[in-house]
């Protein structure tokens, strides 16, 4: 049976521990910075796949930096409607992330990053900058808090788009070596 995406990947309300993601080696950063200082980058040769939506998807591309630091290369990083935190640019891919896509919604006041760009166009492929509107073709956001379905809509819309995370489950997936694919962890918090 294939894991939901939900399973596959750590969502806001299943951080995984630092020594987890190091094992898993995929990273969804809703709400991981707080971690980041713990990961032992000595013992970290290779990350496959790291995502996040929203201010974790930023935080993604902060991470990549960091580890950039460190030497170690990321193959993928997917940024969901990225929203860049005070000070922090969320835009510009660096050169230790082989391939880049970015998932986004302009509607209402939050929304993503339009273009991510490579640091580093040698060494970093942009798959694309894929816009999604939700106008015509609405996502059931009931389990969200009224005023997040007032006035974010489009934000969780997009958090909750089947077509946005069978693709972000299909990229990881292709990144990972055959036996990580069957042994995927399933967090639960």
């Amino acid at each position: 049976m294939t894991p939901a995406p939900h399973e596959l990947l750590c969502s806001a309300e299943r951080i995984p521990k630092p020594a987890e993601l190091q094992s898993s080696r995929i990273a969804d950063l809703d709400g991981i910075r707080r971690f980041k200082n713990s990961l032992d980058c000595s013992t970290l040769t290779t990350m496959d796949a790291c995502q996040g939506h929203s201010w974790g998807a930023s935080e993604a591309v902060n991470l990549a930096r960091t580890l950039r630091k460190e030497s170690v290369p990321i193959l993928l990083t997917i940024q969901v409607d990225s929203v860049s935190k005070p000070g922090k640019d969320d835009k510009f891919i660096p050169a230790n992330v082989a391939q880049a896509i970015n998932f986004y919604q302009l509607d209402r006041l939050l929304h993503g990053q339009r273009q991510i760009v490579a640091a580093d166009p040698l060494s970093t492929q942009i798959l694309g900058n894929f816009r999604f509107d939700y106008k015509d073709n609405p996502i059931n956001c009931d389990g969200y808090p009224w005023y997040a379905r007032i006035f974010m809509k489009p934000h969780i819309e997009i958090e909750s788009d089947p077509k946005v995370w069978n693709r972000v489950e299909s990229l990881i997936r292709s990144k990972l070596p055959p036996a990580s694919v069957s042994s995927t962890y399933k967090y639960s918090y």
